[in-house]
């Protein structure tokens, strides 16, 4: 294993290769553009429920025919794409997409220019009016995402699914929503399993195993264990061969996109929320003032880094942002009409415990933001966490760490960019956490 890694090394880490790009036709025949093919970007994000990915291929004429692809390939969308991709540490990327978007960039009476945006399968299964949620659930909202992804009435996906159970249950029914947007209302709603949990899930779908889609918390994601660790110094790391000791690589580009803005965190209710509660069955009136670590109802996130930013305390901010519910009492109990007439005055949901901590969880998420570029790597997948390391600026003769900055970052979004001519492979990452502080 020690000499498989020595051996990996010694390639550059920056070197990518484009194996096979196909486009099969929805009717007859298939085109292998692999050589006409430069570029390709694909594309994670815990914000999006299916992976992406764009090319763009030039064509002078192709095949026996010698003639445009798009000529006797007509590509009018859906069509099916196998696409396999290698980065410099000989780890391989083989997907199966569908063409959503054709731009044609150029056509004049040389060459064409095309570009494909292709998505999953998934994506056009959420869009098929016979897809619709109007049933009813009943149960853990975690079970609620694993029949919208594997019920054969709604996505019908059989990729690998990696979902955390939530501890809290929640009757419902569709509401005529698309299945994502089903799962997007009520993934706030979700608890981890965890009694000290905060309210607050993502479903999103990353490349891993050729496609796994995956249900977390965001408490969950912030006390990962980092996946990678990297270091941002003016030192060259000559295509992997000069990583500094005790890191799995070096940030070829670093970019802090942490702007401030005050005003902005207090009108979305980023530390302190309430929310109003009225039951029509008592007319009782209830105002929750959950703050992060004191008031009424205490939350305490699982944080990333060290502390939460402290605000002046002659800034009175008792609180920022308001939120009005009606107590969902009595809505559609479980049982036969008898058990049904006995649970209704049982609460159903209970935004007490999750309207306001998932709404300032998910502000709270983007706190620290950063842009960064590293060596292809297509182990790193949205939602894993990394740990960074930048150095202090100051004059003495040896710099330290930067401890303020540096520390653990969850993934948001990635891009893997592969080039054939130059052969290249990077990785671009756009990252988070919601804590100030390297913990150690």
């Amino acid at each position: 294993m020690a000499k498989e890694k020595q051996q990996l090394t010694q390639k550059s880490v920056e070197e990518g290769d484009i194996k096979n790009v196909i486009i099969n036709s929805n009717k007859d025949g298939s085109a292998d553009v692999t050589g006409v093919v430069n570029s390709i970007s694909v594309f994670e994000s815990i914000l999006d429920p299916t992976v992406r990915v764009t090319f763009s291929f030039v064509d002078t004429g192709h095949g026996e025919k010698k003639l445009p692809i798009t000529d006797y390939l007509p590509i009018v969308g859906t069509e099916n794409v196998n696409i396999k991709l290698e980065d410099g540490l000989a780890q391989k990327l083989d997907l199966t997409l569908y063409v959503n978007e054709v731009l044609p960039k150029l056509d004049d009476t040389q060459k064409n220019v095309t570009t494909l945006k292709l998505v999953s399968k998934e994506f056009f299964a959420n869009e098929n009016g016979k897809t619709r949620v109007v049933s009813r659930f009943d149960g853990k909202i975690s079970d609620h995402i694993n029949k919208i992804l594997t019920d054969p009435t709604y996505i019908n996906t059989d990729k690998k699914l990696d979902i955390e159970t939530t501890q809290n249950r929640y009757n419902c029914w569709g509401r005529n929503f698309k299945p994502f947007a089903f799962t997007t209302w009520i993934q706030s709603k979700g608890v981890p399993n965890d009694a000290q949990g905060s309210a607050g899930f993502f479903l999103w779908e990353t490349t891993e195993d050729k496609g796994t889609y995956k249900f977390k918390s965001v408490d969950a994601l912030m006390e990962q264990e980092a996946k990678k660790k990297y270091i941002f110094n003016n030192i060259a790391d000559e295509g992997g061969k000069n990583i500094s000791p005790g890191y799995d690589g070096q940030l070829l580009e670093y970019d802090s996109d942490s702007n401030i803005n005050v005003k902005r965190k207090l009108e979305i209710g980023t530390y302190k929320t309430r929310t109003i509660l009225f039951n029509p069955f008592n007319c009782k009136y209830e105002i929750i003032k959950p703050t992060v670590g004191e008031g009424k109802k205490k939350m305490d996130p699982k944080l990333a880094a060290k502390e939460l930013p402290k605000f002046n305390d002659e800034i009175d901010t008792e609180y920022t942002r308001t939120l009005y519910m009606l107590v969902d009492t009595g809505t559609l109990p479980t049982g036969d009409t008898q058990q049904q007439i006995e649970k209704s005055r049982e609460q159903n949901d209970k935004p007490q415990d999750t309207l306001s901590q998932s709404k300032m969880r998910y502000n709270q998420m983007f706190t620290v933001k950063k842009s960064i570029t590293v060596s292809g790597d297509f182990s790193l997948h949205a939602g894993d966490a990394i740990f960074i390391d930048t150095p202090e600026i100051s004059d003495k003769p040896t710099q330290e760490i930067n401890k303020q900055i540096g520390g653990l970052y969850i993934i948001v979004d990635l891009c893997h960019f592969v080039t054939s001519s130059p052969p290249g492979c990077r990785t671009r990452l756009n990252i988070v956490r919601d804590s100030y502080g390297r913990k150690q």
